[in-house]
């Protein structure tokens, strides 16, 4: 993702990382506080650190999922024949992850926020279950790296 820039500049990483955090969640430019973000710019966060799997017969799934494509960076992987629903996620990348572990470090809402994503009806009864211990999992693996600390 960062083919051409030299890794010994940091301001241009810097504002690499800047950049992909305000599209993460949806805005013109970084917010101070997640506070100010709409709850789909925070769903994103948690979504992309958890890779979170919804149910695609929730009447809510479709609207927010082509809302997160639109706005979050979230990817189009397949869209069946019927089109009922369309299959999405975030991809694996490094980048993405930092920029949510440098927003985790931001704010303390990220592990508050995860158990409202849990009751809804949108995620999955199997990924509600397995995701018990996520919010401990998530303090201790939120680290970013070293230029961030």
């Amino acid at each position: 993702m960062l083919q051409g820039i030299d890794p010994n500049n940091r301001d241009m990483i810097n504002s690499t990382l800047r950049l992909l955090q305000a599209r993460l969640v949806g805005e013109a430019e970084v917010k101070k506080s997640m506070q100010d973000c709409a709850s789909t710019a925070k769903l994103a966060l948690v979504d992309l650190r958890l890779c979170l799997d919804y149910d695609p017969l929730h009447q809510d799934t479709r609207p927010l999922m082509q809302h997160m494509v639109s706005s979050h960076m979230r990817y189009v992987y397949s869209v069946p024949v019927h089109r009922n629903y369309v299959r999405t996620g975030y991809p694996s990348e490094p980048l993405l992850a930092e920029v949510c572990a440098i927003q985790r470090l931001r704010d303390s809402w990220l592990t508050l926020f995860l158990g409202s994503c849990m009751s809804s009806l949108l995620v999955s009864k199997s990924q509600q279950a397995s995701n018990q211990s996520i919010p401990s999992h998530l303090a201790r693996s939120n680290e970013p790296g070293p230029q961030h600390a």
